[in-house]
């Protein structure tokens, strides 16, 4: 089983580095970027049909 603090700090930093990349009006809709990260971070955690 996966440490419960790394997968925290885990999700936490892919949040905060979105911030580095992403420009409104670019290729990716904040919708789009919202879902696709939703749907990791679900998957990291092991939830099941996440996305």
């Amino acid at each position: 089983m996966l440490d419960a603090k790394l997968q925290t700090y885990s999700i936490l930093a892919q949040g905060a580095h979105v911030s580095s990349w992403y420009k409104p009006g670019g290729p990716k809709s904040l919708d789009k970027v919202v879902k696709a990260y939703i749907t990791m971070a679900l998957r990291q955690l092991g939830v099941a049909n996440a996305g």
